[in-house]
């Protein structure tokens, strides 16, 4: 019975450290959304700077279904952006 309770005990032990682990070491799920929101903002500025600079129709043109294209990823993980009204 002894043996069993430090086992048991022991168990208890090592999943609360893991857990403890796994919260300190990664990021949220919340963390992990604005992360991702801040690159494709940073993806559509880029890519609406390439837009301006481009001669090009042929290119001009598929950046701009880049754009969409990021746009759409935008909207997905925040349709509350004003990008996406």
């Amino acid at each position: 019975m002894k043996i069993q309770l430090m086992s048991i005990w022991a168990i208890m032990a090592a999943t609360a450290s893991g857990m403890i682990y796994v919260t300190q070491n990664f990021a949220s799920a919340a963390d992990v959304e604005r992360i991702e929101y801040r690159l494709i903002k940073q993806e559509l500025r880029e890519l609406r700077r390439e837009l301006e600079e481009e001669e090009d129709p042929e290119w001009r043109e598929r950046i701009e279904q880049d754009i969409q294209e990021v746009l759409d990823d935008l909207c997905m993980i925040a349709p509350e952006d004003r990008e996406c009204h």
